[in-house]
C-alpha cells in the first residue's frame, strides 16, 4: 500500500481488507499526483474504494494539523439517489472504525462531517448544510446545479478539492451528462483552484472520449481546443463470471401459447435454490407481473418488485429485507444495475435481453459483488430473436466489448439551462460566458453564432410571434455584452432545472399522505375511483384521484389490476447488431452445436431452437440475412396488399431511419399512394397498397427495377429523406416537447404542483407550430440534432449504405407465398402497432389539436360578443404583458429595458409608467441608468415625429421602417439631466455618433421592419383600430389593412368589437382575446359559490314548474311541460298521474291530445329490456319534438328488434310501412286479424319502440293495455348459491297458473276494453319524419346541450349518466365549452356531489344564488315522484352522506320536500311514510295533508289516515 497514506490508515486497510486491488493499486499513485485520473475496472473490485481512500486520507492528515476549513472538501456525485444513500452508510462505517484507532493510539482524530444532499433531503436538513457544511458533500448532478445556483448554497464549495463521479458511463453519454459537464466548469470557476476530477466505471468504451468528458478543456486561447491532461486506469472490463442461457421451453418457436407460465417455475426454482436473488427485466410492470406470479406458485412472499416508481421508504426496506435474509429474491428493473450495495447476492437472472452489453455486464456483476468471487448469471429468452440477441449479448461479454461511449455535443436546450442558471447567480459578458461553455468537453466545438442564437431566444430578441410564446429569462444587452438574469431566472432554473424528462406520473398516497409510489399519468386517466390495483405486489384500492396523486387504501385479497409505465423503446446498438449477424451466419453455415455452446454458453434447448429459426429461413428464402446479406423479401397479406420486408439486422437506430427514408422513396415511385411502415432491430416492413399483378406492384419481370429503385439510395439522398419526414413524426414532437422543457420554455409555474403531461403536450404544439417559421430556432434545431444524433444513428444508416453501395453488403429478392419465419415476427410488431389504433387520419388528427375552441373566438368578438368584463381583463392582460400593472414594472434598468425591447417603441410617459415604486422594491434609478448608458435613445416617429424611446440595438429594425431621413438624428441625455421627461436636459445628435456601426445600417428591408413593428404595437396595446395605428407611425392605411387581413386569415389576430366608444372595427391579438375571455369567465364561474343538494333540488323543482310558485296553467302549460321534458324516457304510468300533474296547476287530460295530433311531439314506448318474459310489456315511454328522435334514440337494433316480432306483430307493422298511417281498422282489413290480435300486435310493437300514434288516447289505451298471457314469474331459485344442484330423490311439484292473476274482464264501453276502439293513425316510428336525419355529433351535441340546459338549468356529467343519449359524454362537454366561450352558459362548481365541470345558464345561477339566500321556514310542501326528472336525488352520484330519505324502494315511491329538502319519503303510494327527523309533529300533520292531496282518488291514500308515522 502506498506509504504516502497515515500509518493508522494503511494499517485499517491491511486489518480490514488486506491487500489492495489491481485498481488500487494503479489508482492511487495516479490521484496521489494530483492529475485527473479515470479508472476502469469490474463490478466488486474497490475502484470506489480507491478515489475515497485517497481523499479521505488527505483529509485526515491535513485535519490532524489544523481544523478543516468549513466548506465541502470533497465531493462525490452519482446518478442515482439510493447509490448515495448506501455510499453514505459505507463510508460512515470506516470513519468510525478509522476514529476508534486513532483515539486508542492517543491521536486526535479530526471532525469529518458527512451529508447526502439530494431531492430526498429534508429541508431542515439542507438548512443545517448551509449552517455548517459538510466535509464530504455526496450529492447527484441535479442537487450540485441547485446549489451552485443558490447563493448561499454556492459558498459551500470554496474549498473544494476533489470531484468523484461514479458510474461515468450512466451519464457521459447523454443530455444529462452534457449538463454535469457545465455544472464543473461552473464550480471549477467558483473554486481557489482547479479541483482534482476523478471518474469511476465499470462499462465504458473508448477511454479516451470518456476521458475528455471527465476533464474537459483548458481555457480557449486559439480555434483548436486544448483538453486537459487525464490519467486513464485500465484495470479491464470482464472478471470471472459464471453465465448460461436457458430456455424456459424446449422449442421457443412452438411455445403454444404464453411462453411466462414456463418461465415462472423456472426463476422459482432458481430462487429456491440460492440464498439471495435478483431478478432484472426490462419494464416496471414486468417487474410486478413476474413477482406477483412467483409467489403465487411458491404460496408464500419469496419475492418482491423494486424499481424506482417504489416510494424511496419501501425501496430502502426491500434492500434491508434482502441484506438480512428475510426476502430471497428481488424483481428489479435498471434500478438496481449499478453499484447500490444491498448485500451478497447468490445468483442475477436476466428475463429477456438487457438489450445493452454494458447492461449485462452491470446487472450480471451484481452478483459475487466482491473480489475475487465469480459473478453468476442464468439468462432466459422468451421468444426466437430474444435468444438470439440474449446470445450475442454474451459473447460481447466475454470479449469485453461493450458500445462506445458516444458524448452529446452541442446540446443547446441544456446550454439554454445552464446560461439562465448562471445569469441567475452572477452578472456576465456574453463572450466570457461563452469561453466557460466551451471548456466543457460536449461544447468544446460550440460556434459563436449557436451561442447567440441561444442567448436571443432566452432574452426575447426573437421576433414578435415567437416573443409572444416566451417569456425572457434573462437581459442580453448587445451594446455592451453584459447578461443578466431577471427577477424569476433564479427560480425558473431551480424548480424546473435538470435534464430528466418529465415521465407524466402521479404519487400514490395513503389517506396520511405517506407516500407509496408513483402510477403512469396514463393508467391514471384509464381508473376511477373504487379500481384496486397492485403496486409492490400489494392491492391498494382507489379512494381520490387528485391533480398530482391518487389516494389509496389497502385491498387485501382483492382482484387488481397490473399497472402499467410507458417508456422509449431501447433499440440496439450497430456494434451489437454485427454479433447478431455473426452468430446468424454461424448458424447458417452449420457451426457445430457444441461449438456454439462453448461460444456462446447456451443450452441445448436454446441452440437447437435458434438451428431450427435459421434453417427454417434458409429454407424459406434461399440465404439467412446477416450484417453482410440483406435479403428483401415481398408477399401479399390476407388483405391482398403487398408487403416488403427488407430483412437488415442493424438495429433500431439505424432500421429507423432507414425506414423513413424507403416509405418516403417507395411513395414516390408509386405515384404518392399511401405506404405504412414498421421498424424492429431485425429489419423494415413496408406496406403498400395492391397496384399491379405482382407483389411490387407491376408485372413479375419488372420487380427487380422496383427494389433496385427503392434500395438504391445514396447516403446523402437517405439523410435528405429523412430530414423531410421527421419533422412530422410524434418522435419529433416528443423530442420538441422534452427539450423546451429543459431550455425553460415550459417552466412549472408551482414547484408543489405538477403539470400535467397533457398540459405540456398542448403547450410544446402551440410553440412548435409557431416556431416552425423560424428554421434557427435553437430548441427546433436541438430537436432535429437530438433525433437524428442521439435517437438515430445516422452515422451507421451511411455507413450501411456506403456498403451496400461498394458491394461489401450483399442485397438478395425474393418472392414469398407467405411470410417467412423472420418475416413473421416482423409482421406481428406491425399488427400491434395498427391494432389499438384510432381510425382518425393523420390530417384531421393534427387539426383537430389546433382547431380547439379557436373557431369560436370570431362569434366572441363579434358585434354582440364585447363584454365589459372581457374588455376588463383584455386590459389587465395587457398591463401585465406590457409590464405597467402592479408588481410587473421594472425594478432596474435592465428589467426596463426589455420591458422597452418587448414593446419597441415608448413615448417618455409610456416609459415613465414601466418604472416600478419603492414598494414594489425598486432599485436605482432604471430610467436615467438607461438612457445615460445609451442603451435607449430617443428618435422621431409617426407623423408628428413624436420623439419615443427605443432599444439602441433596435435602431436596425427602425431606421429600415422609416428610413434614414427621418432617423438621420437621435436624442440622448446631456451630463447632469434627471427626470423622466428630460426637459432641457437633451440634445440632439447625428445618429453617426450615437449608433455603432454595426447596429446603424438596415438589414431587413422596409416591409419586413414594419410588420415587426406593427406585430410589436399589437401584442401589447389590445384592441385598436386601423386609425389609431396609422395616428402613431403614419403608413399608408392600405398596407396597415393587407397586414391586419393577413394575420387574421392566419389566426394571429381576431376582428371585432370590444370598447363600446368605438364604432369602426378592431384588432386584437388572439392569444390575449382567448386569455382576456378565459380570464373573465373564471371570474364568472368564482362569483358563486357551490351550495349542498338540496338547494340544487329546489332550484330543479322550480326550473320544471313542479313548484307550486313556478306552475303552468291550461293547455300552453301542458306544452311547456313536456317541451321541457323532451328526450327522456320515465315510466309510462308516471307522465299523467305525476309528472304533468305537478307541473300544471288543475291539469285537464284533454290538453294533452292537441299536442300529439298537431305533429308537434312524437311518444314512443319502450319495454324493460332485462325483462326474461317473452310478452315485452310497455313500461316507460318518451316525447320529443318530431324530426328530432334520432337525438335520443339509436338505430343499430332496429333490425334485430324487427326479426324477434311475433306473427302478428310483424303483420301489423308490414301494413303500416305500407300503408303509411293507417288507422285500427284498417289494419284489421289489411291483416285480415281479429280486432284482439291486432291489439296484441300493436301493444308489442309499442313497447318495442317500432310504432307511435297521433292521439293521446291510444297511447293511454296502451298504457293500460293487459297481456292474454301470464304474468313473468319471478324465479324461486334466485337466491340460491349458482353452483347449487337438487338432489336426485327431490319430488318434482308442477304449479298450476294462477287464475287471479289473468287479465278480468272488462265491460266493452270502458276504457282499455278488448273491444274498446283504438283511435288515430299508427306510423312507424324509423323514418325521417319521426325520428330525422342523422346529423354529424357535434351537431347533435350542440341539440342535446341545449335541450339540457333547457330542462335542468345546471348540467353536468350526471344528467349524461342519468339519460345516457347515444351520443359521447366527450363531445357534449366539448360543447358546453363553446357555450361558454360564446358566454351562452357559465362553468363552474355549482352544487356539491356533482361532477367538477358542471356548466349553467345564467339565469339558473341567478336563481340557484337567490335560493340560497331564502328562509327555507316560509316553504310550501312539494310532492314529486322519485322518478319524477325534477328529482336530482336519483341521480348517478357517489355520495357517502346521501340522505337516506332521498332513496325510497319499490314502485310508485314519493317524496315530499320543503326547501329541497326531503320532508317525507313514501313508498307504495302512501302505504309507508317515514318523515324525518328535523321534522315536528305539526309539520309532518302538513305535510301529509300535501300528500293526501296529490293521491285523492288512489286506493292508497286511505293509509295516510293512520295515526303513526315511522319518524326516522
Amino acid at each position: 500500500m502506498n506509504r504516502r497514506f497515515h500509518p493508522l490508515v494503511r494499517k485499517w486497510f491491511a486489518d480490514t481488507l488486506g491487500k489492495p486491488s489491481e485498481p488500487q493499486r494503479a489508482g492511487w499513485p495516479a490521484i496521489a499526483s494530483g492529475s485527473h485520473t479515470l479508472i476502469l475496472a469490474p463490478t466488486g473490485t474497490g475502484k470506489t474504494l480507491a478515489a475515497f481512500l485517497w481523499e479521505l486520507n488527505a483529509l485526515i492528515m491535513e485535519g490532524t494539523k489544523d481544523p478543516l476549513a468549513n466548506g465541502v472538501h470533497l465531493l462525490y456525485i452519482s446518478p442515482l439517489k439510493a447509490l448515495n444513500n448506501d455510499i453514505q452508510r459505507n463510508l460512515e462505517s470506516p470513519l468510525a472504525d478509522l476514529r476508534r484507532r486513532f483515539e486508542a493510539e492517543g491521536k486526535s482524530f479530526p471532525e469529518i462531517r458527512v451529508a447526502v444532499r439530494t431531492g430526498d433531503t429534508p429541508a431542515s436538513a439542507r438548512a443545517r448544510m448551509l449552517r455548517k457544511s459538510p466535509h464530504i458533500l455526496i450529492t447527484t448532478p441535479e442537487s450540485l446545479n441547485i446549489m451552485l445556483t443558490s447563493v448561499r448554497g454556492r459558498g459551500m464549495f470554496h474549498s473544494t478539492r476533489a470531484v468523484i463521479v461514479d458510474e461515468i458511463h450512466a451519464i457521459a453519454g447523454s443530455k444529462r451528462g452534457a449538463h454535469l459537464a457545465l455544472t464543473l466548469e461552473r464550480l471549477e470557476a467558483l473554486t481557489k483552484r482547479s479541483p482534482q476530477r476523478i471518474g469511476l466505471s465499470a462499462t465504458q468504451r473508448p477511454l479516451e472520449e470518456v476521458a475528455r468528458f471527465l476533464g474537459g478543456c483548458e481555457k480557449p486561447n486559439g480555434q483548436e481546443p486544448v483538453f486537459r491532461q487525464v490519467a486513464v486506469v485500465d484495470c479491464g472490463l470482464t472478471k470471472k463470471m459464471e453465465i448460461s442461457v436457458q430456455s424456459p421451453v424446449p422449442d421457443l418457436g412452438n411455445v403454444g401459447g404464453s411462453v411466462w407460465p414456463a418461465v415462472t417455475p423456472l426463476v422459482l426454482d432458481h430462487i429456491r435454490k440460492w440464498r439471495t436473488t435478483l431478478v432484472f427485466v426490462n419494464n416496471r410492470a414486468q417487474a410486478e407481473k413476474i413477482a406477483a406470479r412467483v409467489n403465487a406458485l411458491a404460496e408464500e412472499e419469496i419475492a418482491q418488485p423494486y424499481h424506482g416508481s417504489l416510494s424511496r421508504e419501501r425501496r430502502q426496506m426491500l434492500e434491508e429485507r434482502l441484506k438480512a435474509g428475510a426476502l430471497r429474491a428481488l424483481v428489479t428493473t435498471s434500478s438496481l444495475e449499478l453499484g447500490i450495495d444491498i448485500g451478497s447476492v447468490d445468483l442475477v437472472i436476466q428475463l429477456q435481453s438487457p438489450k445493452r452489453v454494458s447492461a449485462g455486464l452491470q446487472r450480471i456483476g451484481r452478483a459475487g459483488h466482491t473480489l475475487g468471487v465469480a459473478s453468476r448469471g442464468i439468462l432466459v429468452p422468451t421468444f426466437r430473436d430474444d435468444a438470439m440477441e440474449i446470445a450475442a449479448i454474451v459473447a460481447a461479454m466475454r470479449a469485453g466489448e461493450v458500445e462506445p461511449t458516444k458524448v452529446v455535443q452541442n446540446a443547446l436546450d441544456v446550454l439554454a439551462q445552464v446560461i439562465v442558471a448562471a445569469a441567475s447567480i452572477d452578472d456576465w459578458i456574453a463572450g466570457d460566458l461563452h469561453a466557460l461553455v466551451k471548456q466543457a468537453y460536449p461544447y468544446h466545438r460550440l460556434t459563436k453564432t449557436a451561442f447567440d442564437e441561444v442567448l436571443s431566444m432566452l432574452s426575447g430578441k426573437y421576433p414578435s410571434d415567437i416573443a409572444g410564446e416566451l417569456e425572457a429569462r434573462l437581459t442580453w444587452d448587445r451594446v455592451t455584452d453584459r447578461v443578466t438574469g431577471d427577477r424569476a431566472a433564479r427560480m425558473t432554473a431551480v424548480i424546473s432545472g435538470g435534464t430528466i424528462p418529465d415521465r407524466g406520473l402521479y404519487t400514490v398516497n395513503l389517506p396520511d399522505r405517506t407516500r407509496l409510489g408513483e402510477l403512469d399519468e396514463e393508467f391514471v386517466h384509464e381508473s376511477r375511483v373504487g379500481d384496486v390495483f397492485q403496486l409492490g405486489s400489494t392491492t391498494w384500492r382507489i379512494a381520490a384521484i387528485e391533480h398530482d396523486r391518487v389516494i389509496v387504501n389497502p385491498a387485501p385479497g382483492m382482484a387488481a389490476r397490473m399497472p402499467f409505465w410507458h417508456g422509449e423503446y431501447g433499440a440496439r446498438s450497430l456494434d451489437l447488431s454485427h454479433r447478431v449477424g455473426e452468430l446468424r451466419r454461424e448458424l447458417s453455415e452449420g457451426v457445430s452445436v457444441e461449438a456454439l455452446k462453448e461460444k456462446y454458453w447456451c443450452d441445448d434447448a436454446t441452440i437447437n431452437t435458434l438451428s431450427q429459426y435459421v434453417g427454417a429461413q434458409r429454407a424459406a428464402t434461399g440465404i439467412v440475412p446477416d450484417d453482410n446479406n440483406i435479403v428483401v423479401e415481398h408477399f401479399r397479406d390476407e388483405t391482398g396488399s403487398v408487403r416488403v420486408v427488407v430483412h437488415a439486422a442493424f438495429g433500431g437506430r439505424v432500421n429507423a431511419p432507414w425506414g423513413m427514408a424507403l416509405a418516403q422513396r417507395a411513395r414516390s415511385l408509386i405515384n404518392g399512394s399511401d405506404v405504412q411502415v414498421q421498424t424492429t432491430d431485425d429489419g423494415v416492413m413496408l406496406r403498400m397498397p395492391d397496384l399491379g399483378s405482382s407483389a411490387t406492384g407491376g408485372p413479375k419481370n419488372q420487380s427487380p427495377f422496383f427494389v433496385s429503385g427503392l434500395l438504391g439510395l445514396t447516403s446523402r439522398e437517405a439523410e435528405q429523406l429523412v430530414l423531410e419526414e421527421v419533422g412530422s413524426t410524434s418522435l419529433f414532437g416528443a423530442r420538441f416537447r422534452m427539450n423546451a422543457a429543459r431550455a425553460l420554455l415550459l417552466p412549472r409555474g408551482n414547484p408543489r404542483r405538477r403539470m400535467p403531461l397533457w398540459l405540456q403536450r398542448l403547450k410544446a404544439l402551440d410553440l412548435l407550430q409557431t416556431v416552425k417559421e423560424f428554421p434557427s430556432f435553437p430548441i427546433l434545431v436541438e430537436s432535429y440534432r437530438d433525433v437524428l444524433q442521439d435517437a438515430f444513428d445516422m452515422s451507421g444508416l451511411k455507413s450501411v449504405l456506403n456498403d451496400i453501395e461498394s458491394g461489401a453488403i450483399s442485397v438478395h429478392v425474393v418472392e414469398t407465398e407467405v411470410p417467412s419465419p423472420f418475416a413473421a415476427s416482423l409482421q406481428f410488431g406491425f399488427v400491434m402497432d395498427w391494432l389499438y389504433g384510432d381510425d382518425t387520419p393523420r390530417a384531421e388528427q393534427s387539426a383537430a389539436l389546433l382547431s380547439i375552441d379557436r373557431s369560436l373566438l370570431g362569434d366572441v368578438m363579434g358585434e354582440e360578443a364585447g363584454d365589459d368584463l372581457t374588455l376588463e381583463a383584455i386590459r389587465q392582460i395587457v398591463a401585465e404583458r406590457g409590464g405597467f400593472a402592479p408588481r410587473r414594472r421594472a425594478r432596474s434598468a435592465d428589467e426596463l429595458a426589455h420591458l422597452l425591447d418587448r414593446a419597441g417603441d415608448l413615448t417618455a410617459s409610456e416609459l415613465g409608467a414601466r418604472i416600478a415604486t419603492e414598494d414594489e422594491g425598486l432599485r436605482g434609478d432604471p430610467f436615467n441608468e438607461l438612457v445615460s448608458s445609451r442603451r435607449a435613445v430617443r428618435v422621431p416617429l409617426g407623423p408628428e415625429g413624436d420623439w419615443r424611446f427605443i432599444l439602441t440595438e433596435s435602431y436596425q429594425r427602425y431606421v429600415s421602417a422609416f428610413g434614414v431621413d427621418q432617423l438621420g438624428t437621435v436624442r440622448v441625455p446631456v451630463a447632469g439631466g434627471s427626470g423622466a421627461g428630460f426637459a432641457g436636459s437633451e440634445v440632439e445628435l447625428s445618429a453617426i455618433e450615437v449608433i455603432p456601426e454595426v447596429m446603424r445600417e438596415p438589414v431587413v428591408t422596409a416591409g419586413a421592419a414594419r410588420r415587426e413593428i406593427l406585430a410589436r404595437f399589437i401584442a401589447l396595446t389590445g384592441p385598436v383600430t386601423v386609425e389609431e395605428i396609422r395616428e402613431r407611425y403614419g403608413w399608408d392605411v392600405r398596407f396597415i389593412e393587407a397586414r391586419l387581413m393577413e394575420w387574421q386569415r392566419t389566426g394571429k389576430i381576431v376582428r371585432g368589437k370590444f370598447r363600446a366608444e368605438r364604432t369602426d372595427p378592431e384588432w386584437c391579438t388572439r392569444r390575449v382575446a382567448e386569455a382576456g375571455r378565459r380570464r373573465a369567465l373564471a371570474a364568472l364561474r368564482k362569483q358563486i359559490e357551490a351550495v349542498d343538494l338540496p338547494v340544487f333540488a329546489e332550484l330543479a323543482q322550480r326550473w320544471q314548474h313542479v313548484d307550486p310558485r313556478d306552475s303552468l296553467s291550461g293547455a300552453d302549460g301542458v306544452a311547456r311541460a313536456i317541451e321541457q321534458l323532451y328526450g327522456i324516457s320515465r315510466p309510462a304510468k308516471g307522465w299523467e298521474r305525476d309528472y304533468l300533474r305537478v307541473r300544471v296547476a288543475d291539469y285537464d287530460p284533454a290538453w294533452l291530445s292537441p299536442i300529439l295530433s298537431s305533429g308537434e311531439a312524437v311518444w314512443i314506448g319502450e319495454s324493460n329490456e332485462a325483462s326474461t318474459s317473452d310478452v315485452r310489456g310497455l313500461t316507460r315511454v318518451r316525447f320529443f319534438r318530431r324530426g328530432t328522435g334520432a337525438l335520443w334514440i339509436g338505430n343499430d337494433a332496429a333490425d334485430e328488434i324487427r326479426n324477434s316480432l311475433g306473427t302478428d306483430g310483424r303483420a301489423v307493422l308490414d301494413v303500416i310501412e305500407k300503408e303509411g298511417a293507417p288507422f285500427t281498422y284498417d289494419i284489421e282489413a289489411v291483416t285480415g286479424l281479429t280486432s284482439l290480435a291486432v291489439k296484441e300486435g300493436l301493444r308489442e310493437l309499442v313497447a318495442l319502440g317500432l310504432v307511435t300514434n297521433d292521439t293521446a288516447e291510444a297511447m293511454r289505451e296502451i298504457i293500460r293495455w293487459r297481456p292474454l298471457m301470464p304474468r313473468e314469474e319471478s324465479d324461486p331459485t334466485r337466491w340460491l348459491p349458482a353452483d347449487f344442484s337438487p338432489s336426485s330423490n327431490r319430488y318434482v311439484v308442477q304449479r298450476r297458473p294462477n287464475l287471479r292473476r289473468l287479465p278480468k274482464w272488462r265491460r266493452p264501453d270502458r276504457p282499455g276494453s278488448a273491444s274498446s276502439n283504438w283511435g288515430g293513425r299508427w306510423t312507424a316510428v324509423h323514418r325521417i319524419s319521426i325520428l330525422g336525419r342523422i346529423e354529424s355529433e357535434e351537431t347533435r351535441s350542440a341539440q342535446i346541450a341545449r335541450y339540457w340546459l333547457d330542462r335542468y338549468g345546471i348540467v353536468s356529467r350526471e344528467m349524461w349518466r342519468r339519460e345516457k343519449p347515444p351520443v359521447a359524454w366527450r363531445a357534449i362537454y366539448q360543447e358546453f365549452k363553446r357555450m361558454e366561450f360564446r358566454g351562452e352558459v357559465r362553468r363552474g362548481y355549482f352544487v356539491r356531489g356533482l361532477s367538477g365541470a358542471q356548466f349553467a345558464t345564467p339565469g339558473a345561477v341567478e336563481m340557484l344564488r337567490s335560493i340560497a339566500g331564502e328562509d327555507e321556514s316560509g316553504k310550501s310542501y312539494v310532492v314529486l315522484s322519485l322518478s319524477d326528472p325534477a328529482n336530482v336525488y336519483n341521480l348517478p352520484m357517489d355520495l357517502a352522506d346521501r340522505d337516506q330519505l332521498s332513496r325510497p324502494r319499490g314502485s310508485g315511491a314519493l317524496l315530499v320536500t320543503r326547501g329541497g329538502r326531503v320532508a317525507l319519503s313514501v313508498e307504495g303510494r302512501g302505504r309507508r311514510v317515514v318523515a324525518a327527523e328535523w321534522m315536528t309533529r305539526e309539520e309532518i300533520g302538513h305535510a301529509k295533508a300535501k300528500l293526501a292531496e296529490h293521491l285523492r282518488g288512489e286506493k292508497s291514500a286511505r293509509y295516510l289516515m293512520l295515526p303513526d308515522l315511522d319518524n326516522g
